[in-house]
């Protein structure tokens, strides 16, 4: 069975690149690197490591869907979506194989993936989340098998043979929802997907955490607010397969975002997240996607 593994960076360093190979180089039969904005000579002339290095940011999608082609044309059974924060534990592969076969003996299984150890949450692992009739519920009960409303790409294994039938992720989207939308798709089509808490893995979600009320708020730069907002919205219009409580969570996270933003340009006195605010509502309304041009 060959198992490749497709690993997007962003101005990624040596040694965090370095770490994660070491992760994951015994568990699968050959690693891609889909470098944006590479000004590195990763690895040298290793066989098992296939490299794509672009001077220009491709974004997530595109970049995963460059690695995941050429796994397929070169025999790959099964595919994991990794990005580059992300530390694998030991039989990391074989554990998910496992609940993958177990599940699809039953069920048509679109991926599994592990819950998430947050390096920026004092490495507490997250709760898995689904939807109740209206809102989305959260379950610390690590105990069983996970059926979540949409997993993080980062940890993904998919087989090849999904993505005739759900599609490749949303080159249109750049980064952010991509993932989260890959899901709602795949679900849609009648599709599971799994989450294992027997399978932990160490990855790091946002920039930082910052206090939020009596919550905590993960904060990104002022351009993935763009993105975040504007797919959001272009999701809760255009998608007409999305139920009514995945569109209720669009709108709630499509507030929360802005308010974060807004609460960010007020503190820092920088105002141009504002005019991304503007700009994102913008182009999400009229269904304007891409890479964001000023």
């Amino acid at each position: 069975m060959n198992i490749y593994a497709v690993v997007v960076t962003y101005k990624t360093t040596y040694s965090e690149l370095q770490n994660l190979i070491n992760s994951l180089y015994s568990q699968v039969t050959q690693i891609i690197l889909v470098n944006n904005e590479c000004n590195l000579d990763i690895l040298g002339q290793d066989k098992k490591i296939k490299q794509f290095n672009f001077r220009e940011n491709l974004g997530i999608a595109k970049a995963q869907n460059i690695g995941i082609k050429y796994a397929i044309a070169n025999g790959a059974d099964f595919i994991l979506i990794s990005d580059q924060d992300s530390l694998y534990p030991k039989n990391y592969i074989i554990q998910l194989l496992d609940v993958y076969k177990h599940v699809s003996a039953l069920n048509k299984v679109a991926a599994v993936g592990p819950v998430y150890m947050d390096h920026n949450k004092n490495m507490k692992i997250q709760p898995m989340v689904s939807f109740g009739k209206v809102f989305l519920k959260k379950s610390d009960k690590n105990t069983e098998l996970f059926y979540p409303s949409h997993l993080i790409s980062s940890g993904m294994l998919l087989n090849k043979e999904i993505l005739e039938t759900v599609g490749y992720p949303r080159e249109d989207f750049f980064i952010d929802w991509v993932d989260t939308e890959w899901c709602w798709r795949a679900i849609s089509g009648g599709y599971k997907i799994v989450q294992s808490p027997d399978v932990v893995l160490r990855h790091s979600i946002g920039i930082e955490i910052k206090p939020a009320g009596l919550k905590f708020a993960t904060i990104h730069n002022n351009l993935r607010d763009y993105y975040k907002i504007r797919n959001a919205l272009y999701i809760l219009l255009y998608l007409k397969y999305i139920p009514f409580q995945n569109k209720f969570y669009l709108f709630n996270n499509i507030n929360k975002n802005i308010t974060i933003a807004i609460m960010k340009a007020l503190l820092d006195k920088k105002y141009r997240s504002n005019i991304l605010i503007g700009r994102a509502l913008l182009d999400g309304c009229k269904g304007r996607l891409g890479k964001f041009i000023p």
